[in-house]
């Protein structure tokens, strides 16, 4: 479950300029910090750097 919540936000933020913040609302995480933590700790990037390195 987790992992695909990270799967969908990585497609979100790789594709689209939509803010980091609202990405955690957009997979069912009522806090982005949380959800940012996570998303680091499963990837080992911040969801920043996923987004500078898919722009690349």
């Amino acid at each position: 479950m987790i992992l695909s919540r990270i799967e969908k936000a990585k497609g979100i933020i790789e594709g689209t300029k939509t803010p980091i913040g609202e990405i955690s609302e957009m997979v069912w995480y009522a806090s982005p910090v949380h959800f940012s933590r996570l998303f680091k700790a499963r990837t080992g990037i911040s969801m920043q750097e996923c987004r500078r390195r898919a722009r690349k």
